[in-house]
């Protein structure tokens, strides 16, 4: 429980100025040490909360009639000498044997304890025998604290999806507002009954802002919330649509959803799955330094990367490799197998012609080279020595070599140092 005038103050917006006003001047009198008034106040809010959320609901429970909602309960509601009971009462409806549903939703353990407010209130306004102590007071105000937004007429984890849509919604939050706020409230809010349902809604309010997954990625590093985690990784990785979509946006999170699997999941995972993603050698890479492919079987996953790359060039995204996973492709020789099969003079020189077409392919895996080593530049120097090789490659590397600094001081390091001379195909003409 955090001091409740402070949760008050980060909580106005979801009251009416009456329940604002109790609370307030509940927490005076607490300051004060005044817990009979404080108490009483605090119970009061709590009332006026439960009245103004069944007012301003459009919902009507299912099984009553329009006479009973609108010409009993409401019109209790709204009069000033019968609405605290039945606001009290609405928390008490469980359903009946009318097939009447509950007036509000509300937890089995929390329902029960309005009984104990109330029976403790009605000490205190009739000034029974029974000391009010401040502990009373602060066990209310953590009631009030941690159940009060759980308790709605429609059930807390729509609610709370809608505090969700509000919240990405430009039109109600700025943008960069801190999220950990709202999602601290699903563990009191959705129970784990519900935890799959609530998801459900969550992604299909957040995608019409494009924030699906972004929410979820959100949720997965709340640092507080490890069973909501849980949660909600074994929600994604139930659905394997969204564990590619997931993956794609969040390639780094990857070890969440595959650690713990068996080992010949995770080889089906690789085999299988892996060429259909864009960042698959993010994901190859990450797979390389949590160990879960077998080092005699690296080349084989290394070459089904490879192909799938070569065939699709423009399906690949480069771009969230970092340095280290670069390093990590190249320990394990992706670099190494990319010049045995695709960058040699037996290859090249046999399929100029695809070549020319799939140049992307060589340049971006030339591009992601941690550095350029030997191998690389002796593989260079034995295709432009050749007869026949692709024009186009070499019109691409020749521009490479001219306007990328690193690599041609990495390249004539190389030469340098082994004694090698670049083909004059290879060198960018004085002009």
């Amino acid at each position: 429980m955090i001091d409740f005038g402070i949760w008050l103050n980060k909580h106005k917006e979801i009251f009416e100025e009456d329940c604002v006003g109790l609370f307030s001047d509940s927490y005076d009198c607490f300051k004060y040490d005044i817990a009979r008034p404080a108490y009483l106040l605090a119970y009061q809010g709590l009332m006026c909360y439960i009245r103004s959320i069944i007012l301003r609901s459009s919902i009507r429970p299912e099984g009553y009639s329009d006479s009973e909602w609108n010409d009993r309960i409401l019109r209790n509601l709204r009069d000033d000498a019968s609405w605290d009971k039945q606001a009290f009462d609405c928390t008490q409806t469980i359903g009946d044997k009318n097939n009447k549903a509950p007036i509000l939703s509300i937890r089995k353990e929390v329902r029960e304890k309005f009984s104990y407010w109330r029976q403790l209130r009605n000490s205190v306004a009739h000034y029974h025998e029974y000391e009010i102590l401040t502990a009373h007071v602060i066990a209310l105000y953590s009631f009030i604290e941690q159940y009060i937004e759980t308790i709605t007429i429609e059930g807390s984890s729509v609610s709370l999806v809608q505090k969700f849509d509000d919240f990405f919604n430009p039109r109600i939050t700025p943008p960069n507002s801190d999220i950990g706020p709202l999602i601290t409230k699903i563990s009191s809010m959705v129970s784990n009954d519900e935890m799959d349902s609530f998801f459900d809604e969550l992604y299909e309010s957040c995608e019409k802002y494009n924030k699906e997954m972004e929410v979820f990625h959100q949720i997965i590093h709340a640092g507080s919330q490890e069973a909501i985690k849980t949660s909600m990784i074994d929600y994604i990785k139930k659905n394997k649509r969204l564990l590619k979509y997931y993956i794609e946006e969040y390639p780094n999170d990857i070890n969440y959803f595959i650690i713990g699997l068996t080992s010949d999941r995770i080889y089906q995972f690789w085999h299988n799955d892996l060429p259909t993603y864009r960042c698959k050698l993010t994901l190859l890479s990450i797979l390389f330094t949590a160990e879960l492919i077998k080092d005699q079987e690296c080349i084989n996953a290394i070459d089904i990367c490879l192909e799938s790359i070569e065939r699709r060039d423009g399906f690949t995204d480069y771009s969230q490799l970092s340095e280290s996973q670069k390093e990590m492709l190249k320990q394990k020789g992706y670099f190494t197998r990319f010049i045995e099969k695709y960058f040699n003079p037996s290859y090249t020189s046999n399929n100029c012609r695809k070549i020319c077409y799939n140049t992307d392919f060589y340049i971006n895996t030339i591009s992601i080279m941690p550095d350029i080593g030997k191998e690389y530049v002796e593989a260079l120097i034995s295709i432009f020595s050749a007869n026949r090789y692709p024009y186009t490659l070499c019109d691409r590397l020749k521009g490479r070599y001219k306007n990328n600094e690193k690599y041609r001081e990495q390249v004539d390091q190389v030469c340098r140092t082994e004694n090698l001379q670049l083909p004059k195909e290879i060198m960018p003409s004085e002009n």
